[in-house]
């Protein structure tokens, strides 16, 4: 399993949590604390695997390496989004998953933080969209359609978002 945006361990405590001892884990993130939090987390459930800080753009793992791939409500916050979604499809195995649990909403999350600076709603959406940010569950399964995955399946929380599984 590939874990991409480990943040700081909510989902990674999930998918470990749902691990068997012969699985394999790898937790990315662009931030060097929370790779740590993931690898700890490895640690502390047995787990085979570890948290790595690396680019989320360029992944430093060979082509069809993990049968599955998750994100839990963080790369929606991500720039340059459809790149992070290819690299998943290259280090996917032909069959494999990709999980993503995505927020419910198309206002951005981190939208409090522009408007404490000033900005508009307007040139928060163009900016969103400058540095190919999605902040819904729709923008997100658009994206994995538009990177040749397969839908699967869709789950719904109004509080919790959505989960969308697709295949390779």
């Amino acid at each position: 399993t590939l874990e991409l945006t480990v943040g700081a361990g909510g989902g990674t405590n999930a998918v470990m949590a749902n691990m068997g001892v012969d699985d394999y884990y790898m937790g990315v993130d662009i931030d060097f604390v929370c790779a740590k939090n993931a690898d700890a987390l490895a640690k502390y459930y047995g787990i085979n695997g570890l948290g790595i800080a690396t680019s989320l753009w360029k992944l430093p793992f060979d082509d069809c390496m993990f049968t599955s791939v998750c994100s839990n409500v963080g790369l929606e916050e991500c720039r340059e989004i459809p790149t992070i979604i290819a690299e998943a499809y290259r280090v996917l195995k032909p069959g494999g998953k990709i999980v993503m649990h995505c927020v419910n909403t198309r206002k951005m999350q981190s939208y409090e933080r522009f408007e404490q600076y000033g900005f508009s709603e307007e040139e928060m959406i163009y900016w969103s969209k400058k540095v190919r940010m999605y902040t819904s569950a729709e923008g997100v399964e658009e994206l994995l359609n538009d990177a040749g995955f397969n839908f699967y399946r869709r789950l719904v929380d109004e509080k919790l978002g959505s989960i969308l599984v697709f295949e390779k």
